[in-house]
């Protein structure tokens, strides 16, 4: 469903952008009646078209919502006609008919919306609501593309001594040591472990032709991690999470020297060894910020938390050694379409709230208690790490999803 993520968009009126869950529409016949004393008979004449309304239930949501909030309100209070960038219709000429709005204490950083524009001239659709989730996979792409190309120009034996071959291949064997050891998600899948294969047996092959060793690696440390259609492995919402975790253990391998050598040699960018390990990062990198679109979050506090995640393997990668400017353009755009992505999905998103309980229980017993909801009950079980679930000591902070957020 193109367009669409996670069942909400970006609007904007006036410039002001704001997000919109739900839109009504509502228009119909003008029809003048006609009644006649002593005749069972009513008439009506057309009088043309209704005028036409949208009905927008929207929020803004953010650290600087209060900003937000004076933003939109000041457009919404303007007289005349302004411009609607409506998620689901397009560009339309309307005024503002009436407007409402609330706010509650468990709903931080959150402003609720309910508008209602009168169109007052239709426009053709020259703009689009962004798909930040397409955005994102594009960043993704992005990053795998310069990726490419820097290793492709730097990887070279070139006036490298006789060693930085044998370097090479060692970094790749423990390369490929470090992807099947991280991609746990993947283990049990047979295209995986062919691809996984394929790339130990070709070690010799690989360490020579740059181009072919970067295809390589890339299809077999993404694998599963594009989204999923149909029967295809990919990343799903219950998995993607996961997924991200271990592309990390591939950027924490890629750290550090993965040969027996003084780090004055093989760990320059002008090391063949070294931008294998560069390559790997940045893979991995890519891998992650294409997993964040699919990423399942059940809570704000999660969606920063994986949100933390990938913005901090990104800003330490912009400190690389020998960083190309297209990838540090590169890394900034997915930065900034991680951060939209995330911080738009977050609008239906429900708080965290920390409490102890005051007496021994059980999941079941704590989660009918706080939700009135046993459907709840995995949930409680995941966020917390309960190894007893019918048994749970007090003096143990606990999280639950605050009761009326969403």
């Amino acid at each position: 469903m193109a367009g669409w993520v996670d069942g909400y968009m970006q609007a904007k009126f006036r410039g002001v952008v704001f997000y919109v869950r739900d839109a009504g529409y509502k228009t119909g016949r003008r029809k003048a009646k006609f009644q006649y004393p002593g005749v069972d008979r009513t008439d009506y004449e057309d009088l043309g078209k209704d005028e036409q309304s949208y009905t927008l239930n929207a929020y803004i949501i953010g650290d600087d919502y209060f900003e937000q909030r004076r933003k939109l309100e000041e457009a919404l209070d303007k007289g005349g006609v302004g411009t609607l960038v409506h998620p689901y219709r397009g560009v339309l000429r309307v005024s503002v008919d009436d407007y409402s709005s609330s706010e509650t204490e468990t709903e931080g950083r959150l402003a609720r919306y309910s508008i209602t524009f009168v169109v007052e001239e239709e426009k053709q659709l020259t703009e689009i609501a962004v798909n930040t989730k397409k955005k994102v996979l594009e960043a993704k792409a992005n990053i795998a593309a310069v990726a490419k190309d820097d290793f492709v120009e730097n990887y070279t034996f070139k006036d490298k001594m006789l060693k930085a071959l044998s370097y090479a291949r060692e970094t790749l064997s423990k390369a490929g040591d470090a992807v099947e050891r991280a991609k746990g998600v993947a283990a049990t899948q047979a295209e995986y472990k062919r691809k996984l294969d394929s790339f130990k047996g070709k070690i010799i092959a690989l360490s020579l032709n740059s181009e072919f060793l970067f295809d390589t690696f890339f299809d077999m440390s993404d694998y599963g991690t594009n989204p999923a259609s149909g029967l295809e492995y990919g990343a799903w919402e219950f998995n993607a999470r996961e997924q991200i975790r271990e592309q990390q253990r591939i950027i924490e391998f890629s750290n550090t020297s993965a040969v027996d050598a003084p780090d004055s040699i093989v760990r320059i960018p002008a090391s063949p060894a070294y931008q294998i390990q560069q390559m790997m990062k940045f893979c991995a990198i890519a891998s992650e910020v294409g997993l964040i679109a699919s990423a399942n979050f059940g809570s704000v506090d999660d969606a920063y938390e994986m949100q933390s995640v990938i913005f901090d393997d990104i800003d330490a990668a912009l400190e690389s050694d020998g960083l190309s400017d297209a990838m540090f353009i590169a890394l900034t755009d997915a930065r900034g379409a991680v951060f939209e992505d995330v911080e738009r999905r977050m609008v239906t998103l429900p708080k965290l709230t920390t409490r102890e309980i005051e007496a021994p229980s059980d999941v079941l017993s704590l989660c009918y208690h706080i939700y009135g909801d046993l459907d709840l009950e995995q949930d409680f079980i995941d966020r917390n790490a309960i190894v007893h679930p019918g048994f749970i000591p007090v003096g143990i902070p606990l999280q639950f999803k605050a009761v009326g957020n969403g």
